[in-house]
């Protein structure tokens, strides 16, 4: 992650401290700060609709805002109220003009008109036939399985009068709402927002380059664009000389993951910021880059209902989080170590309290590094340890179940801590010779196959392979050592060329 962060503009900075800090009392809650925190323009057909609900409920909770995306929204949704409130206070008004209708902008508090992505400035979007159900048809007005594509520029926007025009018709739409103009960082979007300033828009979002959609073009994802940094920081400057920088709010888009960033796009003149790719994380996401291609392996980026199934994302997911993020921008630690100390189920702690390597695994670094969310509890946890907030835990009562713990890095101790809160007895097992964290046998092997020729690959060749749990892990292992031609293990009962031991029974 040094080297992720070495490479942002923002990663050049750091923050002078002062030695008699503001009090703590007299510093933003986080419970206000998350509600700055919006969600980026993610349609229902981009993502499916358990992912597109949980996203808009989490944020209904916390009272910051879903965004539709340009692909409209089923009226069932924003008409729900109370506790399961699936609807998306931002809806969006692209060029494709798609599910947008006079119902639509009736119940939106913001109107976001999208003049650029980000992650593709100067490209439209496009939704492939394949991913264009039933339900998303009828939700953008169109024809299942006929593929949807908007036009780069909006063709009835081509001056900024043009555009003060679609603002006056969306506020006469919805008077209630906010009129937001979505912009990419480039040279001279200053100048562009003064213009969307001076249409009337109340909102502004600057997209940077690095924007974290899956399904775009890698020559548009890799060499289009500006950092965000520059973006916002051009943009409140340029409205400040010409007084117009009262009349706007001014959002920052564009992989924000950690309270660092949030602070930094703050300091740049940013009042709001957009997150994407690090909720879709908390629910599940392993940044396979395939999102373009219905085939997410944990039911986000895709309309397969077989695949949808295993999305597993709650909204308490997405708002812990978000309330992480928020202590972390206003440094209450002993708040932040609570949190995590507090949750209790292993599915609540799992790739979240501790810092695993699956994570950087689950892509293979083919393209980059993986979003990490880890490194923000790994900072809280260390600072913890230094204050000494983290003490032994010793339990009054022990239930006299024993458990064994195969390993002792992070994961371990993470499961061995709340099980022994649990009262049960542990043993911790440290490096076993011959036992292998299956990503890194993965990972290892896949690098060596890339061609680097610095990795000594975990060999499974010449070896008897037993491989603990089924799923996908497990059959990529199997793959794996059938490619490195290991030794036959065979006994009577198991006559197959490799043994695989999906659930051992006590």
């Amino acid at each position: 992650m040094e080297s992720v962060k070495y490479s942002t503009l923002r990663g050049q900075l750091d923050f002078v401290t002062h030695d008699k800090p503001v009090d703590i009392s007299e510093v933003e809650p986080a419970a206000e700060i998350v509600k700055r925190f919006a969600t980026g323009a993610m349609s229902f057909g981009s993502i499916s609709i358990e992912a597109h609900t949980t996203l808009a409920k989490a944020m209904n909770k916390i009272g910051a805002k879903s965004n539709t995306g340009e692909g409209g929204e089923n009226p069932e949704r924003y008409l729900s109220s109370g506790d399961e409130n699936q609807r998306s206070a931002i809806k969006q008004v692209a060029s494709g003009r798609f599910g947008v209708t006079s119902s639509y902008l009736a119940h939106a508090d913001d109107l976001q008109i999208k003049m650029a992505q980000g992650a593709k400035p100067g490209e439209g979007g496009e939704l492939p036939g394949y991913k264009v159900t039933k339900d998303i048809a009828s939700t953008r007005h169109s024809v299942p399985g006929v593929g949807l594509i908007s036009p780069p520029p909006h063709h009835d926007i081509y001056s900024i009068e043009d555009l003060a025009e679609l603002i006056y018709d969306l506020k006469c739409a919805n008077p209630n709402a906010r009129i937001s103009v979505k912009l990419v960082s480039e040279v001279g979007v200053g100048v562009v927002a003064s213009g969307v300033a001076k249409g009337k828009a109340e909102h502004i979002v600057i997209s940077g380059h690095d924007g974290g959609t899956g399904a775009s073009s890698w020559t548009g994802i890799k060499n289009a664009g500006l950092p965000w940094e520059l973006g916002v920081a051009e943009t409140h400057q340029v409205l400040a000389l010409n007084n117009l920088r009262s009349r706007v709010v001014l959002q920052a888009d564009g992989q924000i993951r950690t309270g660092f960033d949030v602070v930094v796009a703050a300091l740049l003149g940013a009042d709001e910021i957009g997150l994407s790719t690090a909720p879709l994380i908390t629910m599940g996401c392993t940044m396979m880059r395939k999102c373009h291609l219905n085939t997410c392996p944990v039911g986000i980026a895709t309309q397969d209902p077989e695949l949808r199934k295993k999305f597993a994302g709650k909204p308490e997911h997405v708002i812990n989080y978000l309330f992480m993020l928020a202590e972390e921008v206003s440094r209450d630690y002993r708040a932040e170590i609570l949190m995590i100390q507090n949750l209790g189920l292993i599915s609540e702690f799992t790739g979240r309290v501790c810092p695993a390597p699956c994570e950087g695994a689950c892509v293979l670094g083919i393209n980059e590094p993986a979003v990490t969310i880890k490194n923000i509890e790994c900072a809280i946890i260390d600072h913890a340890f230094e204050q000494g907030w983290i003490k032994p835990e010793i339990p009054t009562l022990r239930t006299g179940k024993k458990v064994a713990i195969v390993g002792s890095g992070p994961s371990g101790l993470g499961a061995a801590h709340q099980l022994n809160k649990v009262s049960c007895l542990l043993v911790l097992l440290g490096l076993i010779s011959g036992i292998y964290f299956a990503m890194s046998f993965l990972e290892s092997w896949q690098k060596k196959q890339m061609g680097n020729e610095n990795v000594s690959p975990i060999s499974a060749k010449d070896k008897n392979v037993i491989v603990i749990g089924g799923g996908d892990t497990g059959c990529d292992c199997i793959a794996t050592s059938l490619r490195q031609v290991r030794r036959i293990f065979s006994t009577k009962k198991f006559r197959t060329n490799i043994r695989n031991l999906e659930l051992i029974l006590r």
